[in-house]
């Protein structure tokens, strides 16, 4: 087990619809973010802020029981930590549409392959988007160790109920899995369906990308070419899914969904729609109508958190320090140690260090923070308003 340096970052499930087996779609919980900061650019907001919550399904609420914050530092005030989940349910998508996403058929998994943590600090002075790799390797309280992304399907198969009950137990124990291993209380959760994310691509139209290097991938049927490109909403699931053939696998396939989510939020924060009333509703009823909310989580909150917020108030990264593993036959990504990744969520929440006016001559003070690493990946930070390439 190694360390990682905490970095400062600057911050149900719809019984109605069963989940199915296992795709990274990390952009499909976004929308929870992008309706709030169409609603914070709009002056007829408390309309809008109707529809959103006319639209909107709601879920279990977020448990109180093994969701608990070690630190204190990053839920100071009205800060929010908010898990977004994405599942591969199927439901409300066409045979056509499957065929053309090449989202292959069900085989029955309940896995969520989307985790990202968003910390919005309690002056929305921004958001803190950290990926959660499906393959980490962690404690899943009353299970033992395992993947992630087994923590939902664990709780659900142990349940004893109807859809509703399953799916609120999957969720209950993969909130508070986040929680033991972030050290963060969890105070809401999102999760937006495939056909969610197909709405959400179409609405927005395309986004713009740079990538370092062609690539194709069977699998998911993507096949981009190098430099700067426009992924139309025909190839979003393409370009989110791949993680065979990149450098990576399935870390690049997380910096992939935070580079669309960054392109999305930069349209959305765009003069265009802000300056479109016709265009806001569009979204907020066609997005709300796609995502699942804890019954707890305030729409009107979240807006008033992110009022004035811009693309470079955004950042992105996915956890530090992972390293390549093999447990019992399976290929996982070991994490640092918990006070390391502890340490690092809750600078999430640490206000940054003022400088200094004049010079010292003392010496440093000693730092509690353990020792840095890099792991084996790389998980470069960048902000919504970075254009740089990717693979």
């Amino acid at each position: 087990m190694t360390g990682i340096h905490p970095r400062s970052l600057p911050a149900r499930v719809d019984p109605r619809a069963r989940r199915t087996s296992r795709l990274l779609l990390a952009v499909r919980a976004v929308a929870v973010l992008t309706s709030a900061a169409v609603l914070a650019g709009s002056g007829w907001g408390w309309h809008l802020l109707g529809v959103a919550e006319a639209s909107v399904h709601r879920g279990d609420g977020v448990p109180t029981s093994g969701n608990t914050d070690v630190s204190g530092a990053a839920h100071a005030g009205r800060a929010m930590n908010l898990l977004l989940v994405g599942m591969d349910s199927r439901a409300g998508l066409s045979d056509a549409q499957e065929d053309a996403n090449s989202t292959g058929g069900s085989d029955g998994e309940l896995d969520t392959d989307t985790m990202i943590l968003v910390h919005v600090p309690a002056d929305g002075s921004g958001a803190s988007f950290v990926s959660l790799p499906r393959d980490t390797y962690v404690e899943i309280p009353g299970h033992g160790e395992g993947k992630l992304n087994s923590a939902y399907a664990d709780a659900h198969h142990a349940a004893d109920g109807d859809a509703q009950a399953e799916d609120a137990a999957g969720m209950g124990l993969l909130v508070q899995t986040v929680s033991r291993f972030t050290g963060l209380q969890i105070d809401h959760w999102a999760e937006l369906d495939l056909a969610g994310f197909l709405q959400l691509s179409s609405i927005v139209g395309g986004v713009q990308v740079d990538l370092c290097r062609a690539t194709t991938d069977s699998y998911s049927g993507a096949a981009f070419p190098a430099g700067v490109q426009t992924i139309e909403p025909d190839q979003a699931l393409s370009f989110v899914r791949q993680r065979h053939g990149l450098p990576q696998g399935d870390v690049d396939r997380t910096i992939r969904q935070q580079v669309y989510i960054a392109g999305v939020l930069r349209d959305l924060l765009s003069a265009d729609v802000l300056l479109d009333p016709a265009q806001q509703q569009r979204i907020v009823a066609r997005v709300g109508d796609s995502v699942t909310l804890d019954r707890g989580l305030d729409v009107g909150d979240l807006v008033g958190q992110l009022q004035g917020v811009r693309p470079a108030d955004l950042t992105f990264q996915t956890v530090p320090g992972l390293v390549n593993a093999r447990v019992h036959g399976a290929d996982v990504l070991q994490p640092p140690s918990a006070d390391a990744v502890h340490a690092f969520f809750a600078d999430l929440g640490a206000p940054a260090a003022a400088p200094s006016s004049a010079p010292s001559s003392a010496a440093p003070a000693a730092s509690a923070a353990p020792a840095p690493t890099s792991g084996d990946y790389d998980t470069p930070q960048r902000t919504a308003g970075d254009t740089s390439c990717i693979d």
